[in-house]
């Protein structure tokens, strides 16, 4: 908490600075991975949040809106190569609250302390969750207000970066038990059998039927 605290210090300082509103090219996205993900109950998966072509990059925070019946936010981290490696970031512990009887939402967010801000392409963050239930959970990135909070990138001055989003999606699926693999190879081994010596049986008496015995 007192991390938050000391991001959000920061944070108020540079946005007290008067200046003007940043300019974002078009084509600025902030997105979590655009595959549909499809995991086993039970299984952990790992996302990434990605942001595309952005310039002046200083801070940015994710808010994340998904299903709590059908999935369990477990974390998130800066992986190795995230756009602010190398650059001495501030990043807090992810928090994660319920926002109705079935929907919750992360909030996910780093600053830099040192370096230049990044310009590009890169990845934001991981953010791992894990399959409780059958069924399909869109993972939403929040602009529009969640409990007070929205998704935002900011520039080193301060000011916020216009971009669009782009939304994640995971099934989950029963799991398979592995008990199960023996005898059902078993069983579509005596149906293959089963059915091969029926085959063999229809082709002999064809065969017989079409070349009759002749008694002399």
């Amino acid at each position: 908490m007192s991390t938050w605290i000391c991001a959000m210090l920061v944070m108020s300082v540079l946005t007290s600075i008067p200046v003007t509103r940043t300019n974002a090219t078009d084509s600025t996205v902030m997105a979590i991975e655009s595959d549909t993900i499809q995991i086993d109950v039970g299984e952990d998966c790992t996302v990434n949040v990605t942001v595309a072509e952005v310039t002046d990059l200083f801070s940015w925070q994710a808010i994340i809106v998904y299903n709590h019946t059908i999935l369990n936010f477990t974390g998130a981290r800066l992986p190795p190569g995230n756009v602010f490696d190398g650059k001495t970031p501030i990043f807090p512990d992810p928090l994660s609250s319920a926002i109705n009887e079935t929907s919750s939402y992360c909030m996910i967010g780093a600053s830099m302390l040192l370096g230049e801000p990044f310009n590009g392409t890169g990845i934001l963050c991981e953010v791992e969750f894990t399959g409780i239930s059958l069924g399909e959970s869109t993972l939403h990135l929040a602009l529009e207000p969640v409990m007070g909070r929205t998704s935002k990138l900011e520039d080193s001055e301060g000011n916020p970066i216009a971009f669009d989003i782009s939304d994640g999606y995971i099934v989950v699926i029963p799991e398979f038990p592995s008990f199960l693999i023996a005898p059902l190879l078993i069983l579509a081994t005596i149906v293959a059998v089963i059915i091969g010596k029926r085959l063999r049986q229809e082709e002999k008496s064809t065969h017989n039927y079409e070349h009759p015995s002749v008694a002399f």
